[in-house]
């Protein structure tokens, strides 16, 4: 994972701005080991931390346009790069990388906001369009990579992780009622633009925000399509093929994180039959026995010929891990 974080604040200086992007920048190093980058200009500052997944030596962000005119930084994967990379240099784009995120920036200049629909993967991502002053920030279809921004009038900010727009200042640490109760219910959230902070919202699965001078708007740019009863089982079948194929699709190593359940153990047995080899983790429990699904899984890998690494943990290692994230 990756982090990113920026904002558009035309009222402050560019140090700033740049003071900002610093400051999430410094929250997020957890988050990117591998690089870290800062744009800053006029309004806008842009930060990210990187960990290299594809194009290790060669991707570095921010990244830019052949002339400059647009900048991007981004969090995630995406996953038909190949395939728009090819459709990209067959329109006489200067490929300056060959990595995966570079493929947002042409697909504006090419379709403006439209272009996003044509990404697969998880992604979260800020386009800086410097002729047009414009930023644009976007997540996913699903909401797989986070995306938090704060909105206070003239100043729209976003980032990776709550952290980063409360250790600024632009946010609090004050809960908001109703989304928390809803996650500690049901152990995930429940509002799709809500954050548990009362200042801070999220950027909507499936959507972009413009902001320029004149304001801000949210942009739908994917919908969930309708199944139909007819061909269903394969189309779905043919979709988790086609998604396994692609997720493999990295300059280091892969792995599967295991339990005995359908879902994981799917996933495993598809990245087999692919042709690949993925490391494989399974979470295990110190005390509880009873919840301990390691042997089942360890049990399946052999039988895909895979082996497995257990990772004990205990209510201790949960307790640390949500200090560590708050």
């Amino acid at each position: 994972m990756c982090g990113i974080a920026g904002l558009f604040r035309p009222s402050e200086p560019e140090q700033a701005n740049r003071q900002f992007a610093e400051i999430a920048a410094d929250s997020m190093v957890h988050r990117g080991p591998d690089g870290r980058g800062v744009f800053v200009e006029g309004p806008v500052a842009l930060s990210m931390t990187r960990l290299a997944i594809i194009d290790v030596a060669g991707s570095d962000q921010p990244l830019f346009n052949e002339t400059g005119d647009v900048v991007l930084v981004c969090n995630g994967e995406i996953y038909n790069y190949r395939e728009l990379r090819e459709e990209l240099a067959s329109r006489d784009h200067r490929l300056r990388t060959n990595g995966d995120c570079e493929t947002l920036i042409h697909l504006y200049e090419d379709f403006g906001l439209d272009g996003f629909c044509r990404l697969r993967g998880m992604f979260a991502f800020a386009l800086w369009d410097r002729r047009k002053e414009t930023l644009v920030i976007g997540r996913d279809r699903l909401g797989i990579k986070p995306l938090y921004w704060v909105d206070k009038g003239s100043t729209q900010a976003f980032c990776s992780e709550l952290r980063g727009l409360v250790s600024s200042g632009l946010a609090t640490d004050r809960l908001a009622k109703e989304p928390t109760l809803g996650y500690l219910r049901y152990t995930y959230s429940v509002h799709p633009d809500r954050s548990m902070l009362q200042d801070v919202r999220r950027v909507p699965p499936g959507c972009l925000i413009e902001i320029n001078r004149h304001g801000w708007r949210l942009v739908r740019f994917w919908e969930e399509p309708r199944p139909t009863e007819s061909g269903y089982l394969e189309s779905v079948l043919a979709a988790l093929e086609e998604a396994s194929r692609q997720h493999q699709r990295a300059d280091v190593e892969s792995a599967v994180l295991l339990s005995s359940g359908i879902d994981s153990s799917l996933v495993a047995a598809m990245a087999v039959n692919a042709g690949h080899r993925p490391l494989v983790f399974t979470a295990g429990y110190r005390r509880n026995v009873s919840q301990d699904e390691s042997r089942l899984a360890e049990a399946f890998a052999t039988s895909l010929g895979l082996s497995s690494q257990r990772v004990p943990v205990d209510n201790d290692d949960l307790r640390r891990g949500f200090e560590e994230m708050s």
